[in-house]
């Protein structure tokens, strides 16, 4: 990467591209807007929306039901939330889904402390790497994904499948039609493909929406057991990272949100108006 480009990268993103959550806000319609939308949003204090992500960053944006997958359509950002517009059929569950094209940056010795501790499970071999190389270049990837229920009390396979994500999160249960207090199983994926402890060892964290957070070791299996236990909406997430060598990039990594809303909003469908 040229000084130049390392430089824009770390003057946009230095202080909070890693160790922060991108995630999905799903905005129904109001007063002034007839139509439902996303909103795609950075930040460290969920479930408050801070930063905007630019447009142009945008790899893969889709609205998944049980029939069909549609685009979301983007929007002009509003400096907290990059907004898409839903088009699709009124559906139960529906599934949104972002990814974002990957991004390098190099993160200075604080700021790698901070990662290692917060973001990785304290993992020694990290800081190890990073102490033998004497850089920390990282190459990553932000997936973002929301499960939204708007009618119905029946379970929908789509909340326990992957969607094709380079890392998600995948809940064992509907989680939108579990009760606060419900304990269930939440497992990684890439690329369709469950994420074992052979292949990488990952952390997996709860925040809710009263900033409570807890972050577990997955087990052999990529998994761990969550409670969700305040109100709506919580947060799950992770990061799958992994170790290359290449000119500009020491770590190869992909983060995973998947925002979930118990509540139904049965008086405003999933369909967005011409």
């Amino acid at each position: 990467m040229s000084y130049l480009l390392r430089f824009l990268v770390l003057s946009l993103y230095g202080s909070c591209a890693l160790a922060h959550n991108t995630w999905l806000v799903p905005e129904p319609p109001t007063k002034s807007r007839n139509h439902w939308a996303v909103g795609l949003t950075t930040g460290h204090a969920f479930p408050a929306p801070e930063h905007s992500t630019r447009p142009g960053r945008v790899a893969r944006a889709e609205l998944i039901t049980s029939t069909r997958t549609v685009p979301l359509v983007e929007m002009t950002p509003n400096g907290r939330t990059l907004p898409f517009r839903v088009i699709a059929d009124d559906e139960p569950l529906n599934v949104a889904v972002v990814a974002l094209w990957p991004l390098v940056i190099e993160l200075e010795s604080d700021a790698v402390d901070r990662y290692v501790r917060d973001e990785l499970g304290g993992e020694a071999s990290f800081t190890e790497r990073y102490q033998t190389q004497g850089h920390w270049r990282e190459r990553y990837t932000k997936n973002a994904k929301v499960l939204i229920r708007t009618s119905g009390a029946r379970a929908d396979a789509m909340a326990t499948q992957p969607h094709g994500l380079s890392y998600e999160l995948v809940p064992s249960i509907d989680p939108t039609l579990a009760q606060a207090g419900t304990a269930f199983e939440v497992c990684a994926f890439a690329n369709n493909r469950r994420v074992t402890a052979t292949q990488a060892r990952v952390h997996i964290g709860l925040s809710e929406a009263d900033g409570t957070t807890a972050m577990q070791p997955a087990d052999q299996r990529g998994c761990v057991r969550v409670q969700p236990n305040g109100v709506d909406p919580y947060l799950l997430h992770s990061v799958l990272i992994l170790p290359i060598e290449e000119f500009d990039a020491d770590w190869e990594s992909h983060f995973a949100a998947l925002t979930v809303h118990r509540a139904v909003f049965s008086s405003s469908p999933l369909r967005s108006q011409p």
